[in-house]
């Protein structure tokens, strides 16, 4: 048998963009603005303190300082938030799909074959929104291949079941080789 090694065309490819993806629960956008509340809480709170009590500082710096620190929370608040809007996940009948990113654009494609494990995880805050998140395991590597954020629990099971109950179409089977049999001589 001779080694074959035939150009394939591009055009004629799976397309992944015509993909119909599905989002996160509305709950995940609304746990990540607490979180994100949470986090500038604090940051905001020690702006506003600076400003009000900072002595020896004239009062348009620490106004400055207060509408500079106002402004970094807001853009980190926005790009939290548009990054959260650019999460997308598929599954189909042989893979799972996974799209994200803002600045830098990643779409991981999974085959369901090469996923060996599935993870559901919930967090404390997760777990107060009914959230979970499921971590996609590939053959041959120790970590999650990619996560899909945001599942309601029904979505996460049935994602699971799926992907775990997945089994390959069988090959055909394989006719036995030949045997030759020396001839008497």
């Amino acid at each position: 048998m001779s080694f074959v090694n035939r150009q394939v065309d591009v055009a004629t490819l799976p397309r992944f963009d015509a993909v119909r993806l599905e989002k996160p629960s509305p709950a995940y956008r609304r746990l990540v603005s607490i979180i994100v509340g949470l986090v500038a809480a604090p940051v905001l709170i020690a702006a506003i303190l600076f400003a009000a009590a900072a002595h020896g500082v004239t009062l348009p710096v620490r106004l400055l300082v207060l509408l500079l620190v106002v402004a970094v929370l807001a853009g980190v608040a926005a790009i939290v938030h548009a990054h959260v809007r650019c999460i997308g996940y598929a599954v189909r009948e042989h893979d799972v799909i996974l799209r994200s990113g803002i600045f830098f654009k990643a779409e991981s494609v999974q085959p369901l074959k090469r996923i060996q494990h599935v993870e559901q995880v919930q967090g404390p805050l997760d777990k107060r929104f009914g959230l979970w998140t499921l971590k996609l395991y590939s053959a041959g590597t120790g970590r999650a291949t990619f996560s899909i954020p945001g599942l309601e629990a029904d979505t996460a099971n049935a994602i699971r079941r799926f992907v775990l109950s997945f089994h390959e179409p069988a090959a055909p089977a394989a006719s036995p080789p030949e045997t030759s049999v020396p001839a008497d001589g």
